[in-house]
């Protein structure tokens, strides 16, 4: 059946469908029901699919009606949700009975002749009970469960119980296919989920970050307080050195405090570069993990190394 058709006959239903609410308007359920019909109704005819669905099923949790599950499965068919379409079109003929007029219950049967080369059927076994059985991220129950109707097509399945490990599975269900799975849950705490898993790397990295930044910052600090010990030893050398005639212990003693100094100022300069370059690396790092993608980019890269004149930092930024 085309969706005009589709359309055209959940139009020709509303008038059958208004008829026993509105016997019962006097009743506050049945009213509110009446209006959520007509809402969905207009929703349908604008191509809101989404939001006549929702109007159609507070209307009958409001007044249960078989005549409205021919207008849920009408929209679960529109929105490609086969299995669910398929159910509501069962219960529908199963409840209304003799009731439906015959060429309605032949484009209904129509519809279901199509609908089950649309589905398959999954049996799934799972060695705790009350485990609960989520199909593509949506709840459908809790085990054991009986054999389900779903799309054909590819899915993933997650059992999730207390005291146990969750199982994920992706299956693929082709036309009017029965697919057979048989889960075993394992005794243990239940793994950490990705978004917590990433929650905890974020805050250790973090905690790096902070570290690498503070030791920069102090060691950066630290050089340049030894840099200016080595300049006012480098004076006092230069001063000595043109006194004559030039005293051996005073040149000696500047001479030692210039080389302590100038050690001083070499090592903690490398430590703060090398910290510094291993903020940018960390930093690097989180950045990637956030944007969610691999980089091919090359990481930045730093090491020491020890030299005649002191220690130097060499690497890629």
């Amino acid at each position: 059946m085309s969706r005009v058709e589709r359309a055209f006959l959940v139009l020709a239903f509303v008038i059958a469908a208004l008829a026993p609410l509105s016997a019962r308007a006097d009743e506050p359920d049945v009213e509110q029901a009446r209006e959520h019909f007509e809402r969905g109704v207009a929703l349908y005819e604008e191509g809101g699919y989404d939001a006549a669905l929702v109007e159609f099923q507070q209307a009958y949790e409001l007044a249960p009606s078989y005549r409205i599950l021919f207008n849920l499965g009408q929209i679960y068919f529109q929105l490609n949700d086969y299995a669910e379409a398929l159910r509501t079109f069962e219960r529908y003929l199963e409840e209304g009975g003799d009731e439906i007029p015959a060429e309605r219950r032949r484009a209904v049967e129509r519809d279901v002749a199509t609908l089950r080369e649309r589905v398959g059927t999954l049996v799934l076994e799972v060695n705790v009970d009350g485990a609960t059985v989520l199909l593509d991220d949506v709840a459908i129950g809790t085990t054991p469960l009986e054999p389900l109707v779903v799309d054909i097509g590819r899915h993933v399945l997650r059992v999730d119980a207390s005291g146990y490990r969750s199982d994920t599975r992706r299956i693929t269900v082709a036309s009017r296919e029965e697919v057979e799975l048989s889960i075993v849950l394992e005794s243990g705490a239940s793994e950490v989920a990705p978004e917590e898993a990433r929650s905890g790397g974020g805050s250790a990295r973090a905690a790096a970050l902070w570290t690498l930044g503070a030791a920069a910052l102090l060691t950066g600090a630290g050089a340049g307080v030894a840099f200016g010990f080595a300049y006012d030893a480098d004076t006092d050398l230069d001063a000595a050195l043109g006194t004559f005639p030039a005293d051996a212990g005073v040149v000696q003693s500047a001479r030692d405090q210039l080389r302590a100094s100038a050690l001083a100022a070499d090592i903690l300069g490398g430590v703060a570069i090398a910290s510094a370059a291993a903020f940018v690396i960390v930093l690097a790092a989180t950045s990637d993990d956030d944007g969610g993608e691999e980089r091919a980019e090359p990481q930045p890269e730093a090491r020491l190394e020890l030299r005649p004149g002191g220690l130097a930092v060499r690497g890629t930024f």
